[in-house]
């Protein structure tokens, strides 16, 4: 926006030199008197405001109505000339004005009452003088437009003020994310420090979330979210943090219909990373078509997948060791009789239950279960070789041919 909006020939400016130049002098004496009177009227309607800003910029308010006014008497006089640079004053205002915490709607308020009180007190100036009507009419026209104009001079000092404040808290925010899901865990001063900078409340306990995109979807901004919510959206991966993370799921699927959302466990705020680094695995097992592709999955739903694949080479290691009997036979013949003996382990040895988990006659189980007999001889009789082979199996399940989903 433009910062030099009423030194520019504006529509108040243009209406003012079409003034009486005599007028100018007529009025200048008022200035005073004329201030006084509105600065009560704006006190009227919007008093903690006025009171607030005064207190805090040592009468801005009143210096602004007095050069609003000069600004206008003087662009009577010489119409050519720079007059105070009131605009300045008017985006001080709006800038304090939001760091006092006043709204937008109050200083319009201001504007509005300080308009009227000045159109009143113009007008009654104007018939004592005998000031012809179109003269008049052209005067009301001109403080009008002024006010439109100084109050968009301080709507950009504020929004500018608003702007600034809002990068630096998401910066501190930023920052404090960072802070929390770094090595080593932050000490308690320097979290609590940085998060009141940032307005967070800091809690006990906290979740991590990660979330992702459709797939073919590209990346999207962050979404506006509850300020107990802190998010990243960056390269490494889109995630939450939070203490109430039914909430935060809620509001994030209202904005982010079809992205997909995984849950870390709740932990003390010291091992947010511990929550995160679960959320995401817990993800890309969604990714890797390990698990059901659903809106929502929580990794406390699939501790045992998260166990079993927790580390790639171990996995690769028992997965070879324990099924090596099965490791000369065709892909088709593998993948049947692990799959019967994998049944089998779960049903306890009993063939008649495999047989109905399977969906395969019994003669076909026992026909295989010879086979498997066959190959891995007395440790099917042993009960810790027996817990390693349905670990193996179930892992082996699990275990993509393509490195690109591995979860570790």
């Amino acid at each position: 926006m433009n910062a030099t909006l009423l030194e520019e020939p504006a529509e108040a400016r243009q209406l003012w030199s079409r003034m009486p130049r005599e007028v100018a002098e007529q009025f200048r004496p008022h200035v005073e008197t004329l201030t006084k009177v509105v600065l009560r009227e704006i006190e009227g309607a919007v008093p903690r405001l006025t009171r607030s800003l005064d207190r805090d910029t040592g009468g801005l308010v009143a210096r602004g109505i007095e050069r609003a006014v000069l600004h206008c008497v003087d662009t009577i006089a010489a119409p050519g000339g720079s007059g105070p640079d009131s605009g300045r004053v008017f985006r001080q205002l709006g800038r304090n004005a939001f760091t006092g915490g006043h709204s937008l709607d109050s200083l319009q308020a201001a504007y509005r009452a300080g308009g009227r009180a000045a159109w009143r007190y113009v007008s009654a100036f104007g018939r004592s003088t005998r000031l012809p009507s179109n003269v008049l009419c052209l005067c009301a026209e001109a403080i009008f437009a002024y006010i439109d104009e100084i109050s968009t001079q301080t709507i950009e000092g504020y929004t500018e003020e608003r702007m600034r404040a809002e990068d630096l808290t998401a910066d501190r925010r930023r920052r404090l994310l960072e802070l929390i899901i770094g090595t080593p865990a932050p000490s308690a001063q320097s979290l609590e420090a940085l998060a009141q900078a940032a307005g967070w409340e800091v809690p006990d306990r906290i979740t991590a979330i990660a979330v992702a995109p459709p797939d073919g979807a590209g990346a999207a901004p962050a979404p506006a979210m509850h300020p107990d919510v802190l998010l990243d959206f960056g390269d490494r991966g889109p995630f939450l943090l939070t203490a109430r993370p039914d909430r935060a799921l809620h509001d994030f699927r209202l904005q982010r219909p079809g992205w997909r959302a995984a849950v870390g466990p709740r932990v003390p705020l010291g091992e947010a990373a511990t929550s995160l680094l679960w959320a995401r695995r817990t993800l890309d097992l969604v990714r890797g078509g390990i698990v059901a592709d659903e809106p929502v999955t929580r990794y406390e739903d699939h501790l045992s997948t998260l166990w079993l694949l927790a580390d790639q080479h171990l996995l690769a290691e028992l997965t070879e060791r324990s099924l090596a009997p099965l490791a000369g036979l065709s892909d088709n013949r593998r993948a049947r009789l692990g799959e019967t003996l994998l049944a089998w382990l779960q049903c306890r040895g009993n063939a008649s239950d495999t047989a109905a988990k399977l969906g395969v006659h019994l003669h076909t189980v026992r026909d295989r279960m010879r086979r498997v007999a066959a190959l891995f001889g007395d440790r099917l009789d042993n009960p810790d070789e027996r817990f390693v082979l349905q670990l193996a199996l179930r892992a082996d399940r699990f275990r993509p041919g393509d490195d690109s989903v591995a979860v570790a």
